[in-house]
């Protein structure tokens, strides 16, 4: 139950011990305004403000984890130190955190953290074998090969080229090598991705996809690349610059590269593949998107102007975690009753 709540490591087994802590510091965080704030992806992630996150230590459930309210503190600052990561935050989430700039964690990985460190107290050990459906197999080494096959998937399903994806992207990509993954497996494995890049943020390599997409068995064969690339190819028709394809030098490489592409696809030889990803990316980024200007100057705000936007109703936040939840236990609700 706990792993279908908020999709933790399905490898370990926690205690209803551990779930009462999680709700309790959940209900914490909610309460006190600025710890808690959404990510401006759709990503259903939730970030603790790391100005506020030692009142966690508050909590007497968590101080008996540790032995002492001493010993929560000074885990809660090593965790910040190691996964904290800062983030310039959007204007209506400044008005969450009151700050512009803020070091954040993401709550579910800081979960985690804390019942590993504390697994004899809280009773976390391996599932029993006789629990287990299946006996696991050990996971075979990533190829160079596979490796390849799953950076193609990445780059078929990245309609930008930029490896800036939400998670309902993300996702896509995913249910395109296995439509079996849930949408809380694929939410795990969209974390895990992101915390693989040494700088934060939003943007995703293929390499870390591929190396955390093997981790949870997922396989790239040809055909699945070609339909997903398809699919992109189609999708991205529309973000196709025309100022790009001009002069006409630009138009007949475009159209040179659209004719290769599509004779790739059509065919969807397993020896071509390779071939067909790189053009399309190609085009994707010569053709696509805006045309490439500087920044305009940043001004600093007077505190009128500030004062003016504070006021403007604020956005309405992307999903959060609680949000993807309901609507999953309401969909399980719905298949049960019929």
């Amino acid at each position: 139950m706990f792993y279908r709540f908020c999709g933790m490591d399905d490898g370990k087994y926690y205690s209803e011990r551990d779930l009462y802590l999680y709700l309790k510091l959940l209900a914490k965080g909610m309460s006190k305004p600025g710890l808690f704030y959404p990510s401006e992806q759709d990503d259903g992630i939730s970030y603790v403000n790391c100005v506020w996150v030692e009142s966690f230590a508050e909590e007497p459930m968590l101080q008996e984890y540790f032995g002492s309210q001493a010993a929560a503190v000074e885990f809660i600052n090593s965790f910040v130190a190691t996964h904290g990561v800062a983030d310039k935050v959007s204007l209506e989430v400044k008005k969450i955190t009151k700050s512009q700039n803020v070091k954040r964690i993401d709550f579910d990985e800081f979960m985690e953290a804390v019942f590993e460190k504390t697994s004899v107290q809280s009773q976390i050990v391996s599932v029993p074998k006789a629990e287990k459906k299946t006996k696991e197999k050990p996971k075979a080494p990533l190829t160079a090969d596979k490796r390849q096959a799953l950076e193609n998937l990445f780059i078929a399903g990245d309609a930008n080229q930029d490896g800036v994806l939400t998670f309902v992207e993300f996702q896509q990509i995913l249910s395109s090598a296995d439509e079996s993954i849930s949408q809380q497996l694929a939410l795990r494995i969209f974390r895990e991705t992101l915390l693989l890049e040494p700088e934060g943020g939003d943007k995703i390599t293929p390499l870390a996809f591929a190396t955390i997409a093997h981790e949870h068995n997922i396989a790239a064969p040809p055909s699945v690349i070609y339909s997903l690339l398809k699919k992109t190819w189609l999708q991205i028709q529309g973000d196709i610059n025309d100022n790009k394809v001009k002069d006409e030098a630009a138009k007949k490489e475009s159209d040179e590269l659209r004719m290769k592409l599509a004779r790739y696809i059509d065919e969807a030889k397993e020896s071509t593949v390779d071939q067909a990803v790189q053009t399309f990316r190609e085009y994707v980024l010569k053709f696509c998107g805006a045309e490439e200007a500087e920044d305009p100057p940043e001004d600093e705000m007077d505190e009128d102007e500030e004062e003016e936007q504070e006021e403007k109703p604020a956005v309405h936040y992307e999903q959060t975690i609680t949000d993807i939840e309901e609507e999953i236990t309401e969909d399980e609700a719905e298949q049960s009753a019929s």
